[in-house]
């Protein structure tokens, strides 16, 4: 007999959860420390989780599901390189001006400098220091970096009526992933 949740729920929860009353069914990405706990969110509400062997891929396979479905579609991909990697499937998301979430986990540029691996040096690639966000903006779609509950509520809702895609990039706690985001 299994016991019932018993914790509060998580931000990564009420994510999940107002994306499955958007009518999000998939999503699409490459596991990773920083957006593990939004994957089993997801998956916890119905939302069923498709594991990509690239992060082009998930957005182009998110792509689909929009086209088929009308309803946004979900990438997920871990900070760094994973979301640089989503790249050519966020630019194409723009010029067919499909609705497309990509939510990705990031550091502040203090802990991020602390990081032997995953970060890079995003004014190489004109995004900005640690600015995941900016990827978004970049190609014309939305970009937002939430750092709490309220945010990530009014990104949502700005994401679900957006006419394209945005980039959601989520503040974590590596100490506890719970406390933040």
């Amino acid at each position: 007999m299994s016991r019932p949740e018993t914790r509060p729920p998580r931000a990564a929860d009420h994510l999940a959860r107002r994306l499955f009353e958007a009518g999000c069914r998939h999503a699409f990405g490459m596991p990773g420390g920083e957006v593990l706990t939004v994957m089993d969110a997801l998956a916890r509400a119905g939302i069923e989780v498709v594991l990509a062997r690239h992060e082009n891929a998930a957005a182009f396979m998110a792509e689909g599901v929009w086209q088929r479905t009308g309803a946004p579609g979900i990438v997920v991909a871990t900070l760094g390189p994973g979301v640089l990697n989503g790249v050519n499937a966020i630019a194409n998301a723009h010029q067919d001006r499909v609705r497309l979430i990509v939510i990705s986990g990031c550091v502040d540029a203090d802990e991020g400098l602390t990081y032997t691996h995953q970060t890079l040096d995003h004014l190489a690639v004109d995004f900005g220091h640690h600015d995941f966000a900016a990827i978004g903006r970049a190609f014309g779609g939305h970009g937002v970096r939430v750092s709490n509950r309220a945010e990530l509520r009014a990104a949502l809702q700005a994401a679900q009526q957006a006419d394209r895609f945005t980039v959601i990039a989520a503040e974590i706690d590596r100490g506890s992933y719970d406390n933040r985001i």
